[in-house]
């Protein structure tokens, strides 16, 4: 029973992490970048890529620590590849409605209406 909860609880803490470094990353780089400049959808897009390569990048790392580490057990790359894919999809399926959403706010600021 605990050996499923272990990837469940290693999945959450990864995209919690992820996640919110990803979003200070995008709210700094918007900070930087005015409204005229770069509309909501283009930083939306921006940030989405960000998050994937810290994800990757992640992934990669942990990969690597897994494989040499004398510590590690024979399952730790399958876990880590599970919670690492599946931040990754759920953060690709979720994609196009960050995309909508940035993009109706582009068209409520051109309009002129909050």
């Amino acid at each position: 029973m605990i050996e499923s909860i272990i990837p469940a609880m290693l999945f959450l803490v990864v995209a919690l992490s992820f996640g919110s470094v990803a979003y200070l990353i995008v709210r700094h780089i918007a900070a930087l970048i005015s409204e005229e400049v770069m509309s909501r959808r283009t930083r939306t897009l921006i940030g989405i890529v960000v998050i994937e390569l810290l994800l990757a990048g992640g992934w990669i790392w942990l990969h690597g620590m897994a494989l040499t580490s004398p510590h590690a057990t024979r399952d730790s790359t399958r876990v880590i590849g599970e919670v690492f894919g599946g931040a990754m999809g759920l953060l690709l399926a979720l994609s196009p409605l960050f995309y909508l959403l940035a993009r109706s706010n582009d068209r409520k600021a051109a309009s002129g209406l909050k």
